[in-house]
């Protein structure tokens, strides 16, 4: 049984001993790096990490932090909020192998679990919350990513995120009624301005 209700207690940034946390393995590496996640979430993840432990033995300083990660990963996954790796990779400022030596300890822990392709298509409604742009845009957004799926070989050896954050940039240029600035955009977004305008030309 999932509680969907606020805990406020949870998480605060003024101590270095969350209440609610303070028992808990996963909660420290989430403080330590200041991401704030709800108490839901952190209990799914702390479950897994527990799993994976009793299959790994004790992990200590990078080892924990990239098992959490992968955790958060996975749970994200689960929960219908797709995200990158490299998002979440970022998150706890890990290095690559880093972040897929805790994949790969997941998995032995939970074989089950299938590393998703990640499409521009089914990242629209996280980058769209990232960016601000109401959900009564999705359909339109997503008829534009389906129809320029596959025609262009950039478009596919790019990033996952850059794609669909360049696509939604793509439709809010198109909308007259919608303003936006560039470079605020790209903040929103974590996207270089770079990386838009190379991605618009071949849009």
């Amino acid at each position: 049984m999932l509680d969907f209700e606020q805990e406020w207690k949870w998480y605060d940034k003024t101590t270095s001993n969350p209440s609610r946390c303070s028992s808990k393995s996963v909660c420290k590496v989430f403080h330590s790096h200041r991401i704030e996640i709800s108490h839901m979430i952190i209990d799914v993840i702390e479950n897994k990490y527990q799993e994976i432990r009793k299959n790994e033995g004790n992990l200590r300083c990078k080892n924990r932090e990239s098992v959490t990660a992968a955790c958060l990963f996975y749970t994200y996954q689960e929960l219908g909020e797709i995200r990158t790796v490299d998002y979440i990779r970022n998150l706890f400022n890990l290095k690559r192998k880093d972040m897929f030596y805790g994949i790969d300890r997941y998995m032995k822990t939970f074989p089950e679990s299938n590393y998703i392709d990640i499409t521009p298509e089914k990242l629209l409604p996280w980058m769209m919350k990232l960016i601000e742009v109401d959900t009564s845009h999705y359909k339109q957004i997503l008829f534009i990513t389906r129809y320029l799926a596959n025609t262009s070989k950039l478009l596919e050896r790019s990033n996952p995120q850059s794609v669909a954050a360049c696509i939604i940039y793509f439709y809010l240029c198109l909308n007259k009624d919608i303003r936006v600035k560039k470079t605020m955009f790209a903040k929103k977004s974590k996207i270089s301005t770079n990386t838009i305008n190379n991605m618009l030309k071949k849009l």
